[in-house]
């Protein structure tokens, strides 16, 4: 989820808000809302994901550092 930025080949990382951070994570639990629903049974891996996300703002001190995690999760098979 960091934002990364290539000019003339040389990486470098943009810094990632908390604002960004939540707007992110907000998207992701909407989408995968529909796997939570009363008629569905909601794997166990999907159920640590979403608390995963749930939980990302209060776990770390750093946007940067819940953003880095985000991207580096093992994420549930079926997410996009």
């Amino acid at each position: 989820m960091n934002r990364r930025n290539t000019i003339d080949g040389v990486v470098s990382y943009i810094d990632i808000t908390w604002r960004e951070v939540k707007s992110y994570r907000d998207i992701e639990l909407s989408k995968s809302d529909w796997r939570a629903s009363s008629d569905l049974i909601l794997s166990e891996e999907w159920k640590e994901f979403r608390q995963f996300l749930r939980d990302l703002p209060q776990n770390f001190t750093e946007a940067n550092d819940a953003a880095d995690a985000f991207t580096e999760y093992e994420k549930p098979d079926g997410w996009m």
